[in-house]
């Protein structure tokens, strides 16, 4: 979802400076998607946009960079292994078991190994489950936008874009964040003291 098509909605951030744009590709092709391995519950990586296929190998080059923008994306892959089938065949698992061991108590441990067993099992089986969002850099204002208004993704980036660039020094936009930055800025004690105000119609 994001800047070509689909979801308009974007959360903001502010960074105190924007790199060069080739430690900005620098940057990123450390942190690029690897892809998921079966082992691992998600990938999180930075993809080029609309590179759904194949992103693995694919580096980051100047063609993200528009004007004084620098367009990419976060990209997170998970397991898509349905619950119902999984617990399908975890009880199968335990059924085999009673039979060969004559046990008819069946201890924790022989359903945690059956489980990770049948998840394993079916991982191969599946196709990674992908989620990927905008994010569109303006090295001039030092503006970021992020697709999404999700509080896990938001946070996802957060903790990836701190990791990838750690010293621009990244900041959300918030209607506090924007009052404090402004050259007219208020006191402190002015913005404490602003109320919460309601704008929906109280219910009779």
């Amino acid at each position: 979802m994001g800047v070509v098509s689909g979801n308009i909605s974007y959360r903001r951030y502010w960074v105190s400076r924007s790199p060069g744009k080739a430690d900005i590709l620098t940057a990123l092709n450390g942190r690029r998607f690897r892809g998921l391995l079966q082992d691992e519950d998600q990938a999180v990586g930075w993809a080029p946009v609309g590179r759904l296929i194949d992103p693995v190998s694919i580096d980051f080059g100047y063609d993200i960079f528009m004007a004084s923008y620098a367009a990419f994306a976060l990209r997170r892959d998970r397991w898509a292994v349905p619950a119902s089938l999984l617990k399908s065949r975890v009880d199968e698992s335990l059924h085999m078991w009673l039979l060969q061991t004559g046990n008819k108590k069946i201890p924790a441990y022989v359903r945690i190994e059956a489980k990770d067993t049948a998840q394993a099992l079916l991982r191969r089986e599946a196709l990674p489950k992908p989620q990927v969002v905008d994010i569109v850099w303006d090295l001039q204002s030092n503006i970021v936008k992020v697709w999404s208004l999700s509080k896990e993704v938001n946070e996802l980036f957060d903790a990836l874009f701190n990791l990838t660039f750690k010293d621009v020094g990244l900041i959300p936009l918030t209607a506090y964040t924007i009052a404090i930055s402004n050259k007219d800025k208020p006191s402190i004690d002015e913005i404490n003291g602003i109320e919460a105000c309601s704008f929906t119609k109280p219910r009779e």
